[in-house]
């Protein structure tokens, strides 16, 4: 159906009125804020352990002893007495076997349980089946009654865990943290029950659930005429939003190519993995003598490479870092590779890198913990900030990422340079 231009000049006035209105009632009633989100902790998966294991404590400072810890459990059919549930020990960063940390321990009569916390961080090789193999470990008295918590936005299942192990390990979503919590809100004092609230809608964003305030917005579209125009501009404003996003990651790759031509770097090129803008999307540098196929988008590097990783925020946030391709992965395996003045040169480089002992990354940090902007398609605000970065000539948050690429290339480059013949091959 074709929009005509007055009729669409009215919906844009009347939209606007019925923003301000809504503006207006957050000012009176401050419905959308959120401390959590103002302290800028929604993705830090230490402070949601942290919170966790704070209201699983029967003797934490909330004083409600075991009003978030019994339904917890129960929601793992584990069903104990009150003088059980309140012998409980909680710990959090508990360390293990091989240096392993566990983000939270719940010590027990009977059993032990044990929750693993993934925000945004990937597996690392064997994790699960490490943690099966300690919780199996402990008293006997307790084999096939302990449990292992995966706990992730979706509730994904892990992929290193032991199906043959008697640790039972449950999938857990934060949309199940927001359920587990909705269900005591209501009975708690006013200050927790506040607090709580807004943990609810954070853990129910992590899980994918959007938060809708918009009450006048949603009457001023309920209205047929309205509602239908609305429906004819959403592909418009979705292609418009997909665009930006394309455009942003080609800026960062060209800024990243002027930088490779500048220091006169030809056997170095750029490549992109999958569109720009699906899930698990990759943007990243690569050694041309790697597979000339790399101009499509279904190409992996076989050696090393520096990438920026999920470059729509999805299904983690975006990170970056050195990548080890398939032969990479195998030499370093069969110890063909020293590694070791790698490592040095990364831990000298001054950033925390993560990931050493991960099978894909030599390291890699997520753009937010890195001081860099998070670059997440759902989000509005981004979607704003990058097509305002995209009609700037100097593109200065596109460039501020390819440096920050660039960087580790340029602390890495001898030493990948030494080992190029071997892993590209």
């Amino acid at each position: 159906m074709e929009m005509a231009m007055d009729k669409l000049v009215v919906f844009i006035t009347e939209l606007s009125r019925a923003q301000d209105a809504r503006l207006e009632r957050w000012k009176k009633d401050a419905g959308r804020y959120n401390v959590f989100a103002a302290l800028g902790v929604e993705r830090k998966e230490l402070r949601h352990s942290a919170m966790l294991a704070h209201l699983l404590n029967p003797r934490g400072f909330h004083d409600q002893g075991i009003l978030f810890l019994r339904p917890y459990l129960e929601l793992f059919d584990i069903v104990l007495s009150e003088d059980e549930l309140s012998k409980a020990n909680v710990h959090t960063e508990y360390v293990i076997d091989n240096q392993r940390r566990l983000d939270i321990v719940i010590f027990l009569p009977d059993r032990t349980i044990a929750v693993e916390n993934k925000v945004d961080a990937g597996e690392q090789t064997l994790q699960v089946q490490d943690y099966q193999e300690w919780l199996e470990k402990q008293e006997t008295r307790n084999a096939g009654k302990n449990v292992l918590v995966y706990l992730t936005p979706e509730g994904s299942k892990p992929d290193t865990a032991n199906p043959l192990s008697p640790t039972r390990v449950v999938s857990q979503s934060y949309s199940d943290i927001a359920s587990w919590l909705q269900n005591r809100v209501d009975s708690l004092p006013l200050c927790l029950r506040v607090v709580i609230s807004m943990y609810i809608d954070i853990c129910k964003g992590l899980g994918g659930e959007m938060k809708t305030d918009d009450e006048e917005v949603r009457i001023f579209l309920s209205q047929d005429e309205n509602y239908e125009l609305a429906l004819e501009l959403l592909p418009v404003v979705e292609a418009m939003r997909l665009q930006a996003f394309k455009d942003f990651w080609n800026n960062v790759r060209k800024c990243l190519d002027d930088k490779l031509k500048e220091d006169q770097r030809a056997q170095w090129r750029t490549y992109i993995w999958n569109d720009i803008t699906e899930s698990n999307s990759q943007l990243g540098i690569c050694h041309s003598s790697e597979d000339a196929s790399a101009l499509n988008n279904k190409f992996v590097p076989t050696g090393y490479a520096f990438v920026f990783e999920c470059l729509t925020g999805k299904p983690y946030v975006t990170y970056y870092g050195m990548l080890r391709g398939e032969n990479a992965q195998k030499l370093k395996l069969l110890d063909a590779v020293n590694e070791e003045p790698l490592q040095i040169c990364l831990n000298d480089s001054g950033v925390d890198w993560k990931g050493n002992n991960n099978k894909w990354w030599c390291a890699y940090q997520y753009l937010g913990s890195a001081g860099l902007p998070d670059i997440q398609l759902s989000n509005q605000a981004v979607v704003l900030a990058i097509m305002k970065d995209n009609q700037e000539s100097g593109h200065s948050v596109a460039s501020r990422l390819a440096s920050s690429l660039y960087g580790l290339f340029n602390d890495c480059y001898q030493w990948v340079e030494e080992h190029v013949a071997n892993t590209t091959k």
